[in-house]
């Protein structure tokens, strides 16, 4: 699949074809996303289902609690981080990033 710009209107075949993607490789790759800021990224997420909360023990973006900052704005970056949410009554399916 090429030339497809994630946000969070894309056509059903497309999500259909995205999930079928990650089910069978595990992980894929969108190249070509520069304009995809945090509230993009989320609205594509619910696409593919609900968003679980980000890891309880990392900060998260800006209050959202379905977003890591990986860039730590208290004065330090982050210097390791996991989406392994595990112990959560819904795991989540996949991360976005």
């Amino acid at each position: 699949m090429t030339g497809v710009r994630l946000d969070g209107d894309l056509p059903a075949e497309t999500v259909s074809e995205i999930r079928a993607a990650l089910l069978r490789y595990k992980v894929i790759f969108f190249r070509g996303q520069e304009h995809l800021d945090e509230h993009g990224q989320v609205a594509f997420a619910r696409l593919l289902g609900e968003p679980t909360p980000a890891h309880p023990a990392v900060p998260v973006l800006n209050g959202n609690s379905h977003i890591l900052d990986l860039d730590y704005s208290g004065g330090q970056k982050v210097d390791r981080w996991h989406s392994d949410v595990t112990f959560v009554d819904r795991p989540p399916l996949a991360s976005v990033g």
